[in-house]
């Protein structure tokens, strides 16, 4: 029995050994989050060169509303999705901002035919954590490598 026991806790501790306490605080700024986050890992990725994303608008004056134009220049078409990533630059280097807990998708694809343009709205603060002011980017990997990617600036 007193074998039982040892082998018991001794599984208890390896499992408890995976867990750990760097949980971030709900009170830390997004800052501290962009400190704590890992850098983005489509830092070596490249916007596609055959799509181009161009702003519109950004709207700031009671919630960030992002508009802009994303217009189909290749010969083929263009599949991309509902669901973007926002990033936050600092010093350099791209980091990702956290999607609120508990959001949920509708995993829909779009088609956005050659020599096409599509006009698209976001307002990330539906989705995202609370955001401070900087230059963040819009990004959702399509492709090996590349990326569809608008950047803004949240003043």
């Amino acid at each position: 029995m007193r074998k039982i026991i040892i082998l018991f806790i001794i599984v208890l501790l390896f499992l408890l050994s995976g867990c750990s306490s760097s949980a971030v605080s709900d009170t830390q700024s997004t800052e501290t989050l962009a400190e704590v986050k890992d850098i983005s890992p489509y830092n070596d990725y490249e916007p596609r060169e055959d799509i181009s994303l161009e702003v519109i608008e950004v709207e700031s004056d009671s919630s960030l509303i992002v508009r802009f134009t994303m217009s189909n220049n290749s010969d083929k078409e263009l599949l991309y999705g509902a669901i973007w990533k926002l990033e936050i630059q600092k010093d350099n280097q791209w980091y990702p901002v956290e999607y609120i807990d508990g959001i949920n998708w509708v995993l829909v694809q779009y088609a956005l035919e050659p020599d096409h343009a599509d006009d698209l709205t976001i307002s990330p603060p539906v989705v995202f954590e609370s955001l401070q002011k900087g230059h963040y980017r819009l990004l959702q990997p399509n492709g090996k490598g590349t990326l569809l990617v608008v950047y803004f600036n949240y003043e």
